[in-house]
């Protein structure tokens, strides 16, 4: 078979596939469908939705996930075939006006936190509203979704939120930008973990859905008290902060109260690099955690980012020196990219401040102020931008990034992580 016949093979078999699952979604008769979308399956996603408007028009379909901010990719699914609008950043409020709009038959125009299409060639961006108190955000009810499909643990998992928003500005990052940083109280959690563990006995862990579950040490103490106390015998993970009030007390409470996981952006372990990207730990800091952790059987991923602006070779030989110096006391290495320049971002914002150039890679139109507003003429645009110009270090041009990335990943290959503490 030609790779032409695999090709056209290949879109027949996505073709079937997306008109079976359009039909599955179909056969329930909804009025709305929603969907996540990441960019893992956003292609996915939208021919899917087109499949859903070519059998059923008048169904509304809502987009909504980590892609569908505007400059990122929201925008875009604006502008496609067979989606109606798109929700971008916290949902629980734009698209509860969405579903009212949709009741009572009015325009999507008045919904907060959507972008639409406006015309052939317009978008429209409506600014956002967030949810002020996350304490009063009702416990989430899965007892009608079949657990198992959901989660790699065969249901035996369920996310929890401690906090909503970061409490720190790392310049490569857009998250502080696009929402407020909030903090559940310890006895909410708490009480969160109580209900379901009764909704779902079958569950034994649960995920921090968030930025930093420690980022509110007062919060996270009152926390692991209560879970002491309770000897409910529930596991829990998630992303943390590394900061100096992490100390040796604190790791083994948290242990004792059935942290067996955490998730740190270590990003570099150049000092220099990493007071640069606007963190605030001390890089001595951080072998002492990762030492408390693995004493008190935490389990420690790490993540990376190769090619910061101004990354020198001695920097990052300094991140590789340190990764095999602590290896013992890490199970495994998360995200390890190149550093990509993303919308509301610090770099993104202020290229020059950091000395890269990014202005042949945008794109696209002159937004409004702050972003939001009509924009009559919009032009589709790349997102993330990998392929930045850093103006002061030529030892870190786009190619000797690429290179570092893969010598990285030769390292992590060559210091065989993955090991479990039981």
């Amino acid at each position: 078979m030609t790779d032409a016949e695999l090709a056209n093979t290949g879109k027949e078999i996505c073709i079937k596939n997306m008109d079976m699952l359009s039909g599955r979604i179909l056969a329930s008769n909804p009025d709305i469908v929603g969907f996540s979308v990441w960019n893992s399956n956003h292609k996915a996603s939208l021919e899917t939705a087109a499949a859903i408007k070519k059998t059923k028009p008048g169904t509304v379909v809502v987009f909504g996930g980590q892609e569908c901010f505007p400059m990122i990719k929201g925008d875009d699914f604006a502008m496609a075939e067979g989606v109606d609008v798109v929700v971008y950043g916290e949902g629980e409020l734009p698209f509860l006006s969405v579903v009212r709009a949709v009741a009572n038959r009015l325009p999507f125009t008045g919904c907060p936190g959507v972008i639409l299409k406006k015309g052939d060639h317009g978008i429209i961006i409506n600014k956002n509203e967030c949810v002020k108190n996350i304490e009063e955000l009702p416990i989430p009810d899965f007892r009608k979704f079949d657990l198992p499909l959901y989660t790699d643990t065969d249901g035996k998992s369920l996310f929890i939120l401690s906090n909503r928003g970061c409490p720190n500005s790392c310049v490569y990052c857009n998250v502080s930008a696009n929402t407020r940083y909030r903090w559940r109280s310890g006895e909410a959690i708490f009480n969160e973990m109580k209900t379901q563990m009764q909704r779902h006995p079958e569950v034994e862990t649960f995920q921090f859905a968030s930025t930093a579950l420690n980022s509110n040490v007062k919060e996270l103490t009152v926390l692991c008290d209560l879970l002491i106390r309770a000897d409910i015998g529930i596991k829990w993970n998630g992303n943390a902060l590394l900061t100096s009030t992490m100390d040796d007390a604190l790791i083994e409470k948290m242990s004792l109260a059935g942290c067996n996981g955490l998730v740190f952006g270590l990003e570099s372990a150049s000092q220099r690099i990493v007071d640069l990207m606007g963190k605030s730990f001390d890089i001595k800091d951080c072998s002492r955690i990762l030492k408390a952790c693995h004493a008190n059987k935490i389990n420690i991923v790490l993540n990376f980012i190769i090619g910061f602006p101004g990354e020198t070779d001695t920097d990052f030989a300094q991140t590789c020196e340190f990764l095999k110096e602590n290896a013992a006391y890490i199970k495994s290495v998360g995200s390890r990219s190149v550093c990509y320049v993303t919308p509301y971002s610090q770099l993104f914002d202020e290229p020059g401040k950091y000395g890269i150039d990014i202005s042949p890679y945008k794109k696209f139109a002159e937004l409004p102020e702050n972003y939001y507003g009509v924009i009559e003429e919009y032009m589709t645009k790349s997102a993330c931008i990998r392929d930045w110009r850093d103006l002061g270090t030529p030892e870190n041009s786009y190619d000797k990034r690429n290179k570092k990335q893969k010598a990285f990943e030769e390292l992590v290959k060559s210091l065989r992580f993955g090991i479990i503490i039981p």
